[in-house]
């Protein structure tokens, strides 16, 4: 697939449906693996500096995607792959039950920042960065920040700290790895799913139906479908939580 908004919007389609069909998690429950899946679903996208995900904290995140392109091979390699899915989230998990450890704590927070800022940027397309003015010596310095990138840092510190719907994590890691390539496998270069056994590019359509990324059956077709398939989800996950009596009773007090 993809452009980040995209590939956002699919992770928060699967993340719903995983909490909703498959952990049966509460409604807290499903929207937060709807958060976290959204912005993980954009994570393999650090192989490329100007992506979503090398954006979300600006200078920080683009060195970051440089390093990552460097050692992953280039852009669609590791990072689009079954090992890579699994790597992520076996990281995420242990740095989860070794949070108490300052260096796993470190660790999972900053997979946590960098997967919710790195979504919300992929929602918020085009928003533009606050600069604040930092005194180094003789000379100030410039460092463009969203307010994003402090809810995704409040929220980090908040589950690293809480546990907060920490089993949750390793979940949407995975599955947020597997959205990116499975709709990275619908475009025409599609992914080496199963590197480093075959270097082979899979794909999901034939070929007379793959798509160039950012083009029409991406905009107009891909991203209103999963947009009505979020939006059903939603419903349906507000529904089956909802108490019939206390549904009943607040009809009855209405007027008429």
């Amino acid at each position: 697939m993809c452009k980040g908004p995209t590939h956002a919007l699919s992770g928060a389609v699967t993340g719903t449906a995983l909490g909703l069909f498959g952990l049966h998690t509460t409604i807290t429950g499903t929207a937060d693996l709807a958060v976290l899946t959204a912005g993980f679903a954009t994570v393999s996208d650090l192989d490329q500096c100007g992506s979503t995900a090398a954006r979300s904290f600006g200078l920080l995140t683009e060195s970051l995607a440089h390093v990552v392109r460097r050692v992953s091979g280039g852009h669609r390699h590791a990072t689009h792959t079954l090992v890579f899915s699994i790597a992520f989230a076996g990281v995420a998990w242990l740095a989860g039950e070794w949070r108490h450890c300052r260096p796993a704590a470190v660790i999972l927070g900053m997979i946590l920042a960098v997967g919710v800022a790195s979504g919300l940027e992929a929602l918020r397309p085009g928003a533009r960065r606050h600069h604040l003015r930092i005194r180094w010596g003789r000379r100030r310095h410039h460092l463009g920040i969203l307010r994003s990138d402090l809810i995704a840092v409040a929220a980090a510190i908040t589950v690293t700290v809480t546990g907060w719907d920490l089993a949750l994590v390793p979940y949407a890691a995975a599955l947020g790895i597997l959205t990116h390539i499975t709709g990275d496998e619908l475009t025409k270069d599609g992914c080496p799913f199963f590197w480093p056994i075959t270097d082979r590019k899979y794909h999901l359509l034939p070929s007379c139906l793959r798509f160039t990324t950012g083009t029409w059956p991406e905009n107009l077709v891909l991203t209103p479908l999963l947009a009505v398939t979020l939006a059903w989800l939603a419903l349906w996950a507000m529904g089956a939580h909802l108490d019939p009596a206390a549904v009943r009773d607040f009809a009855g007090h209405l007027p008429g």
